[in-house]
């Protein structure tokens, strides 16, 4: 399955959490794109989530704040191990 929240499209995000639930167990593709308020240290909710370990795409262009902790946490966590695309255009 295929899930986007684009902050273009459903307003900016300001924290993962809500996301880490049992539906995202059924998701391969996650377009977080153009959340330019979402904070770096959100994406360690996402890495420590269970049910995110089946994501093969995770889409974070535009994502202003991710910055070094959120890269950090993504590349160290095992949850995103069988990640196949990681966009990270346009981030700081």
């Amino acid at each position: 399955g295929f899930v986007r929240f684009a902050g273009s499209i459903w307003g900016n995000l300001t924290e993962l959490s809500g996301l880490c639930g049992q539906v995202l167990a059924t998701i391969q593709e996650l377009d977080l794109c153009s959340n330019r308020d979402l904070p770096g240290e959100n994406f360690r909710v996402l890495a420590e989530c269970p049910h995110a370990r089946g994501l093969k795409s995770l889409d974070l262009a535009d994502c202003w704040s991710f910055g070094d902790e959120g890269a950090t946490v993504i590349a160290g966590s095992p949850t995103f191990a069988e990640l196949r695309r990681l966009d990270l255009i346009n981030t700081e």
